[in-house]
């Protein structure tokens, strides 16, 4: 494992397919500390936990060095352990979470950077709003203080063949613009999260700024 080395190779195939600007987030679940100072000495500034208790491990030993995305599903009980240590929550996926993180934020005078997770493919392993219901969920969340929504995020299978790949990631790049033309005075949604490891040039090809990276850059 280069961690430096997989970062340049990641970094030239985002230019190679990126639209624009894009935000790659290394995914940090089950790599050390050790590790990740690497993967910063490299260069790298934004990492992605998956669970809150690795999220607080690696933050008591790095703090704000780095910059923290949670990336996995979130719990309602733990909300209240991430939202003053993380730059954005990319897995709101039901008004209870919002009014949870609302309300934590709230009670903190903070306001948490949100996307809304969808589940394009309708996986019954995945969590995230299906597609028909996510005008509803940008009102609702809109609605909310505490939160500022800038998104979407979606995952898609770990099977899904190179076509289907382009078309649930260009079917929420649509959506997006949509929302964006329809919200565009009165919010600042200019984020979309979508590819991994296995499928974030797809992603980039369909519009993706955002991208999670794990073991492309840590194995």
């Amino acid at each position: 494992m280069n961690i430096r080395e997989n970062l340049i190779d990641i970094n030239d195939r985002i230019k190679a397919n990126a639209k624009g600007p894009v935000t790659l987030v290394a995914v940090s679940k089950t790599v050390t500390c050790d590790e990740v100072r690497v993967a910063m000495d490299a260069g790298q500034t934004v990492f992605g936990e998956n669970r809150v208790q690795e999220l607080q491990n690696k933050y008591s030993v790095i703090g704000n060095k780095a910059t923290w995305h949670l990336i996995g599903h979130l719990q309602t009980n733990k909300v209240k352990y991430v939202v003053d240590k993380v730059g954005l929550i990319h897995s709101v996926d039901s008004t209870r979470l919002a009014d949870e993180i609302s309300r934590c934020c709230i009670s903190k005078n903070i306001v948490m950077p949100c996307l809304l997770q969808v589940n394009v493919s309708k996986e019954d392993s995945k969590s995230g709003v299906y597609m028909e219901d996510v005008d509803r969920m940008v009102d609702y969340m809109l609605g909310l203080e505490g939160i500022s929504l800038k998104g979407f995020m979606t995952m898609a299978p770990l099977d899904a063949s190179e076509s289907e790949l382009h078309n649930i990631f260009s079917r929420l790049y649509k959506k997006y613009l949509d929302i964006k033309q329809e919200y565009i005075h009165n919010t600042d949604i200019c984020m979309l999260s979508m590819g991994m490891t296995h499928d974030f040039e797809i992603a980039l090809q369909e519009g993706a700024n955002i991208i999670r990276v794990g073991t492309g850059i840590f194995h």
